[in-house]
């Protein structure tokens, strides 16, 4: 009775109206839920899940993204360690845990701010829950169905964020970093995901030849087990895509 209670009063009852006290709302879940699982599991979930909606609505709603920039690194740096530790949190929306489809496209959006720490946190997250949905693919359908269904938006996220950074930033890495982890955990989805980005005209840019692509992603799958050579793909890759680009605009 009380959880029922809990779960209808919580975000009128907290002001989780600051960004501020949002951070501080999921890190200390993160670092106490250990203890209070035994006694409080289901509204701890129900808080989670209220903190989640309004840090997600707080991020998306914002006119200037990167004014949260310190909230979107924070709490993705908290949901990664939570989802490690406690993937059957992360539930259906339904169901009334925490919805990972949620945190999937914002980690995509969020993927994009300039700021290193937000896109370094929200790559973290996006491999992190690559790794634990095709682990969990049993126990836990729920985050395996979250990949499969959003993989194709996630490559194209992580391609276009490489192909937008400087050769010298860490952006290239974070983004390769999920090319990697779509590659290992979900190999047989990533060549029907690479087929469709390849026949995009658009993507990541009408001046990018399918010649190109169909180059990347052969030498992507090719590379499937080795983090360096897939990073090296990467960066070339978006190096020449920048290179038309320049030379489209000439």
């Amino acid at each position: 009775m009380c959880s029922g209670n809990f779960c209808c009063n919580t975000e009128r009852t907290l002001n989780l109206g600051t960004p501020g006290f949002l951070i501080w709302c999921v890190t200390l879940f993160v670092r106490h839920t250990l203890f209070l699982l035994f006694y409080f599991r289901p509204v701890l979930i129900q808080l989670l899940s209220a903190i989640t909606r309004k840090t997600l609505h707080t991020i998306r709603s914002a006119p200037v993204p990167s004014a949260h920039s310190d909230l979107v690194a924070t709490s993705f740096q908290a949901y990664s360690q939570l989802l490690k530790r406690h993937p059957d949190y992360f539930t259906a929306a339904e169901e009334g845990g925490v919805d990972p489809r949620a945190l999937f496209d914002c980690a995509c959006f969020t993927l994009h701010l300039p700021e290193s720490s937000a896109a370094k946190y929200s790559a973290s997250f996006l491999t992190c829950l690559l790794a634990v949905g095709a682990a969990q693919t049993v126990t836990n359908p729920v985050l395996d169905a979250v990949v499969r269904e959003g993989g194709l938006a996630l490559l194209k996220s992580a391609v276009s964020r490489a192909v937008t950074s400087s050769s010298s930033s860490n952006y290239l890495e974070f983004a390769a970093d999920i090319l990697f982890s779509l590659a290992k955990y979900y190999f047989t989805h990533l060549t029907k995901w690479l087929d469709a980005m390849v026949k995009d005209d658009l993507f990541p840019s009408p001046c990018v030849p399918k010649e190109k692509k169909v180059a990347f992603a052969m030498r992507l799958l090719k590379e499937k087990g080795h983090k360096r050579k897939i990073q090296e793909v990467t960066k070339e890759f978006a190096l020449t895509c920048q290179v038309l680009q320049k030379t489209l605009k000439q």
